[in-house]
Formats: C-alpha cells, sequence, structure tokens
C-alpha cells in the first residue's frame, strides 16, 4: 500500500472512531487510524532515504568501495 492510500484508510477510519459511541470500541480504532499514520510516514521516510539527493544518497556516494 501506498503512503497516499494508507493516509486515506487512516482518514476513514479516524472518522469511524470519532462516531464510535463505544469507548473500547473507539480506543481501537485510534489505535488503527495512528498505526496506519505511522506506517505511512516509515513508508515515506524509506522513500526519501533511498534517493539520491537524500542525505543518504549523498554519504553513501563518499565511503569508499
Amino acid at each position: 500500500m501506498s503512503s497516499p492510500s494508507l493516509l486515506r484508510v487512516a482518514r476513514r477510519i479516524l472518522k469511524l472512531a470519532l462516531g464510535t459511541r463505544n469507548p473500547l470500541d473507539r480506543d481501537g480504532l485510534f489505535r488503527e487510524a495512528f498505526d496506519s499514520l505511522f506506517h505511512a510516514i516509515r513508508i515515506a521516510a524509506i522513500t526519501y532515504l533511498s534517493t539520491e539527493v537524500a542525505r543518504w544518497g549523498l554519504l553513501k556516494r563518499m565511503l569508499p568501495d
């Protein structure tokens, strides 16, 4: 799943959580929404760090063969 897709899923889960009256269900849905957001951020960070313009790309070029 891509980061934009995970963000859309997180938004839908959050809306569902906000409309849920049962505290245990609401808590579980909030946790799921947070997990989706965290996963999206992790994928975005990994993608950024894998590009040549990222700091890791510059650092990688400075390392000896």
